[in-house]
């Protein structure tokens, strides 16, 4: 007969067991119970989950903090983040009397001889700082507005041969919604006013 012991190599022979080996078999297993057939769990239905790591899970959470997934336009490494600025406009650079940049030659030349045509004239003469300037914008305005090309500005040459008006007129064709209408600006001719007079040349409406 064979020992309990040689049971564990039932298996593993291709003999027939013998009679005494199967009683002593049945023998063992009195009062083991069989496993519930709900209860068996296949090998392959474990740990079935994918794995997470910490870096997915962080990521989850992040995600999930935020209501949804991450939205890579808010990356803080993403080089689009953000609206593109556009680049400030560039500054007009100052006139000065006489100084012609945007002309070409001849009619600069033309234009600091007094040989072009004097489309619109103010005269400021006997007005306040405030009233002078806001007169003179305005005029320069509607002469911008009317297509003028050529307008002469009468300041005055002062007593003494100093003036308000005539050392503050060229600061203010320099204030940007003066400077917006001028190409240039020169000091008149003798037969204009000479010192005491400018002449102010206006852009046409195509130009910038």
């Amino acid at each position: 007969m064979a020992r309990a012991g040689s049971m564990c190599c039932w298996s593993m022979t291709t003999r027939k067991p013998s009679a005494d080996e199967q009683a002593l078999f049945r023998e063992a297993m009195q009062g083991a119970k069989p496993i519930a057939r709900k209860k068996r769990v296949s090998s392959s239905a474990v740990n079935t989950a994918p794995a997470v790591t910490p870096a997915k899970a962080g990521a989850q959470a992040s995600a999930d903090s935020a209501g949804g997934p991450m939205d890579p336009r808010f990356r803080g490494d993403d080089k689009r983040r953000g609206s593109p600025v556009a680049p400030a406009p560039k500054a007009k650079p100052p006139l000065d009397a006489g100084r012609i940049a945007d002309l070409d030659k001849r009619t600069g030349e033309r234009f600091k001889r007094g040989e072009m045509a004097i489309d619109a004239k103010i005269d400021l003469h006997g007005l306040t700082q405030a009233e002078a300037h806001d007169k003179l914008q305005g005029f320069l305005a509607k002469a911008a507005a009317g297509g003028k090309r050529c307008v002469l500005i009468v300041t005055g040459k002062g007593a003494g041969g100093w003036g308000v008006l005539r050392d503050a007129v060229p600061r203010w064709l320099n204030e940007p919604e003066m400077r917006r209408h001028l190409l240039a600006f020169s000091l008149a001719q003798p037969r204009h006013g000479g010192a005491g007079a400018l002449y102010a040349l206006l852009k046409r409406k195509r130009e910038p």
